[in-house]
């Protein structure tokens, strides 16, 4: 299977970094701490306002609200910069893709390289990308918005039938 002139969008990115926060144990983790810590300090806030100190009370449930609008507006910003560096660039570039049974050969315009099936640790599919792991925190996307439905079909089997570890939609 050959697929040509592929890229990754901003929405595609994004999509990857939340499989991420799901799936990898640090970032669920800390996740749930946050949103706990968070509702603490907003149940806080309710409890000293019915104990009569409404001001007070609203002040914690406030404090709450600014602190999880800042935090996860502060992942989307991060996504987005993370996204929009130069550095990273090249990461998003137009590709072209061989994928068969021995791996993926991966052609941009400064390279060539080739892994067999053996380097990807995991193969994961959301409803926007194919997320191929390589590293315990870096992974190779396979945007669907590239694919026909044909295609996306002959990759499931492709991956079902060589990755060590896959978990593919239906």
């Amino acid at each position: 299977m050959t697929l040509s002139n592929i890229t990754i969008t901003q929405a595609e990115f994004r999509a990857y970094q939340r499989w991420f926060q799901q799936y990898d144990p640090f970032s669920r983790w800390s996740l749930r701490v946050l949103k706990i810590l968070l509702v603490v300090l907003f149940g806080l806030g309710l409890v000293i306002g019915l104990l009569g100190d409404w001001p007070q009370g609203a002040e914690f449930m406030a404090l709450s609200v600014f602190f999880a609008a800042f935090f996860f507006g502060l992942v989307r910003f991060r996504t987005a910069q993370a996204f929009k560096a130069k550095k990273n660039a090249p990461l998003y570039a137009p590709r072209t893709m061989i994928i068969d049974e021995t791996g993926i050969t991966t052609t941009m315009a400064t390279n060539t390289g080739h892994a067999d099936w053996s380097a990807y640790q995991y193969v994961a599919e959301t409803p926007e990308v194919f997320i191929l792991m390589v590293a315990k925190k870096m992974g190779q996307l396979i945007p669907k918005s590239s694919l026909t439905e044909t295609q996306v079909t002959e990759l499931r089997q492709i991956i079902q039938a060589n990755a060590p570890v896959a978990v593919l939609m239906r």
